[in-house]
């Protein structure tokens, strides 16, 4: 797997033809690119970029250096050229180096993953109308100025956050959706339905949060001291995770889990929770 972003250049004519950021292969082969005329290149989301020569390759590399950047002053100058070009494929964007949104344009339909987990603040973001795959936020500590795409066909990591203040989830969440950081649920409205795990592990208590009505992976509520004001999901695909109760008081659990349920740190109910060997195979 070659560095993101990936293109390739012609020392001579100091043009530029992209297919595949994350493939020098696949760009020269769906281009049918002659190597004795281009050469690699890459721009990295952090500003750096690097130019490859052939030893001989007859030209002034730094006058060449100097001209791209000209041209491409930043990587999201560069960045923005590219999918404009109809050459570009698509694909999966690793924006992770990437500290700020500013002047960002991104595509307005994302099939694969975007990883942006370098910003901090949502300031300048346009996402995409749809993303196709999963989408990393993991550096964003606040929800403000933030808006998501309506659906997610993937997982959506949001685990920076410590508040739901401001934050509007998509309706549809296809994979896992991890709000670890969040240590109440005031403010947090989650999707009817999740496909994958749900993160939310750092809640002490259940207040204010209401869960989805099926879950389809594994829900981590490992963090909670007490049972009250819980109502969980009539339907868990996955495993269950309360090991933090110690007390059986107000816990209803739901009429199917798929995976195992983790009570390990309950000091009492012992009779309550033996009754029902279903939960415990």
């Amino acid at each position: 797997m070659c560095e993101f972003a990936s293109f390739f250049h012609s020392p001579t004519t100091g043009d530029i033809v992209i297919h595949d950021l994350n493939s020098h292969g696949n760009t020269e082969q769906k281009l049918k690119l002659n190597l004795n005329i281009w050469r690699e290149g890459h721009y990295l989301p952090n500003g750096k970029f690097e130019l490859r020569f052939n030893p001989n390759d007859k030209v002034d590399k730094i006058e060449c250096e100097e001209k791209f950047k000209n041209r491409f002053p930043t990587f999201i100058s560069f960045l923005n050229w590219v999918f404009k070009q109809e050459s570009y494929k698509g694909g999966s964007l690793n924006l992770n180096g990437l500290t700020s949104a500013k002047d960002l344009v991104l595509p307005k339909e994302i099939g694969d993953w975007l990883n942006l987990s370098g910003l901090t603040s949502a300031k300048d973001l346009v996402l995409p109308k749809e993303i196709g795959g999963s989408l990393n936020l993991n550096g964003l500590t606040s929800a403000k100025d933030l808006v998501l795409p309506k659906e997610i066909g993937g997982w959506l990591n949001l685990s920076g956050l410590t508040s739901a203040k401001d934050l509007v989830l998509p309706k549809e969440i296809g994979g896992w959706l991890d709000l670890s950081g969040l240590t109440s649920a005031k403010d947090l409205v989650l999707p009817k339905e999740i496909g994958g795990w749900l993160y939310l592990n750092r809640l002490t208590s259940a207040k204010d949060l209401v869960l989805p009505k099926k879950i389809g992976g594994w829900l981590y509520l490992n963090g909670l001291t007490s049972a009250k004001d819980l109502v969980l999901p009539k339907e868990i695909g996955g495993s269950l995770n309360l090991n933090g109760l110690t007390s059986a008081k107000d816990l209803v659990l739901p009429k199917e889990i798929g995976g195992s349920l983790n009570l390990n740190g309950l000091t009492s109910a012992e009779k309550e929770i033996s009754e029902d060997k279903n939960f415990l195979e």
